[in-house]
């Protein structure tokens, strides 16, 4: 028991921490060179094509995840339907802002990824530190999530953009979440498929920083267009752990 209690301080000062380092930088204000990608190639009337269509994967992994997460074996099924949601929502999103990128387009783009960052960390919660919890913060933590691109957006038609809110939701759980899987280790096997997950995300964070240089070696494809397959490959990688946890509770039942 006291062991527990050191491990949900040791949460408690992490998040506290990277809360209290956010407050005390000034209000950060969406970069206007954002909008400027190096693939603006226009394909078959399609502007900036590649970063438009290399969302699809999206789509496609959320509804087959969609479907999959209610069939109700592994448990907690409206996490897993809440996190495919939300990709779905940012493949559209996504390509709906690609289309035309600018502030009024990119929070289409944020509002759904955020639902899927919320959803996944309910479902970590609910893996390793205590079921019913993660269960009882999904809605708590997406309308947080909500509400940060919200804020974000109000402030810049104020022209006083403040992305802090929004940068503390979208990195808080991704520094969190390693911690969690290491202070609360499960028997269930499911660590390798989070921790694939975090590294595919930090692959994708790579090529979007490095955009326009991959685009300029490789001659034919973008950095951020490639961010979109391996992010969407995320998507899939979750779906494998709900059809491994779908075989065993199977196996059980037998």
């Amino acid at each position: 028991m006291r062991n527990t209690s050191i491990k949900y301080l040791f949460l408690f000062i992490i998040s506290a921490a990277a809360i209290i380092v956010l407050i005390t930088f000034p209000a950060i204000k969406q970069n206007d060179h954002y909008h400027q990608f190096a693939d603006n190639r226009e394909v078959n009337a399609i502007p900036n094509c590649y970063n438009v269509i290399s969302n699809f994967p999206f789509i496609v992994f959320g509804i087959f995840g969609l479907a999959l997460s209610f069939k109700g074996r592994v448990g907690f099924s409206l996490q897993y339907g809440s996190f495919f949601i939300g990709i779905i929502l940012t493949g559209l999103g996504s390509s709906y802002y690609h289309v035309n990128p600018n502030l009024n387009t990119l929070v289409w783009d944020r509002l759904p990824m955020t639902i899927t960052f919320m959803a996944f960390f309910s479902i970590i919660i609910s893996d390793f530190i205590h079921l019913e919890l993660g269960k009882k913060l999904l809605f708590h933590l997406i309308f947080i999530g909500l509400l940060s691109v919200c804020y974000w957006y109000y402030t810049e038609t104020l022209n006083k953009g403040d992305l802090r809110f929004y940068i503390l939701v979208q990195f808080l759980p991704i520094l969190i979440i390693p911690v969690i899987i290491l202070l609360f280790p499960n028997n269930n096997k499911s660590q390798f498929y989070y921790w694939l997950i975090i590294l595919v995300y930090l692959i994708a964070k790579f090529f979007e920083t490095y955009d326009k240089e991959i685009l300029i070696r490789s001659q034919f494809i973008s950095g951020h267009t490639i961010k979109h397959l391996f992010a969407s490959f995320a998507a899939f990688i979750l779906i494998l752990k709900i059809k491994r946890g779908n075989k065993l509770m199977g196996e059980i039942r037998l």
